[in-house]
C-alpha cells in the first residue's frame, strides 16, 4: 500500500486550486503594505511629471551653442559650435537634449536627460557622448533661476569631482558652465563654457 506524501491530495482539485489562488493574492497585496512599514510612509508616491519640472522647462526648444572648451588648466580655449534639441519625454518626468557639434575635427555627438527625483528632493542630469561613451551623473538644486550641480567622474582613467550651473539670461539665452577637480575639490579648472541661442 502506498502513503501519501501530501495530506491534502485527498481533498477535491477546486479546494487546492482556491487554496493556492488565495496565497498568492494575499502574498502579492501584503508587498507594498511591508515596503511602506518599513520606509515610515503610508502613501505611495504620486504619478505623471514632477511639479518641479516646469522650472526647467525654459530649455525645450532647439538652439545653436557657442562652446568653449579647455583640456588643461594651461592651455587656450578652443571654440566650437553646436545644435541642440531639448523636448520633454515620459509624459514630462523627463527633459532629452540631443546635442551635435565637432570636437578636435572630429564629429561629436551627446545625450543629456534631466529629472528631478522626488525621493532625494534635487534635480539630476546624465549625460553620454560619443567621447566618453559612459554615462555621467549630477545632481543639485535650482534657486533663483539658477541651476547648480555637481557630481564625481572618470576622465582619462582619472577620479575627478564635476560642477556644473545654467541659468535663463533671457527668453531666448541660457549660459552653462562646468568644472572639475582631480584633487577632491581642493582646486577647479572651469573646462567648459556654453551659451545656447534659441533658433528663430
Amino acid at each position: 500500500m502506498r502513503l501519501r506524501t501530501f495530506a491534502h491530495e485527498s481533498r477535491p482539485a477546486w479546494i487546492r486550486i482556491f487554496a493556492v489562488v488565495t496565497l498568492t493574492i494575499l502574498s502579492l497585496s501584503s508587498v507594498p503594505v511591508l515596503a511602506q512599514d518599513e520606509a515610515g510612509q503610508g502613501e505611495m508616491p504620486p504619478m505623471g511629471p514632477p511639479a518641479q519640472m516646469k522650472e526647467i522647462a525654459f530649455m525645450q526648444g532647439e538652439w545653436t551653442v557657442d562652446m568653449q572648451v579647455k583640456m588643461d588648466p594651461s592651455a587656450d580655449w578652443q571654440s566650437y559650435k553646436g545644435e541642440a534639441t531639448v523636448a520633454p519625454t515620459l509624459d514630462g518626468c523627463m527633459q532629452r537634449m540631443d546635442f551635435a557639434s565637432e570636437f578636435m575635427g572630429m564629429p561629436f555627438k551627446g545625450i543629456g536627460l534631466d529629472t528631478f527625483n522626488r525621493e532625494t528632493g534635487q534635480y539630476e542630469s546624465y549625460w553620454i557622448d560619443t567621447m566618453s561613451a559612459h554615462m555621467s551623473m549630477m545632481a543639485g538644486d535650482f534657486e533663483d533661476g539658477k541651476l547648480t550641480m555637481s557630481g564625481e567622474d572618470m576622465q582619462m582613467g582619472q577620479h575627478v569631482l564635476t560642477k556644473a550651473w545654467g541659468e535663463k539670461k533671457g527668453e531666448d539665452e541660457v549660459y552653462w558652465e562646468m568644472s572639475l577637480s582631480p584633487d577632491q575639490g581642493k582646486t577647479w579648472m572651469t573646462n567648459m563654457k556654453m551659451t545656447y541661442h534659441r533658433k528663430k
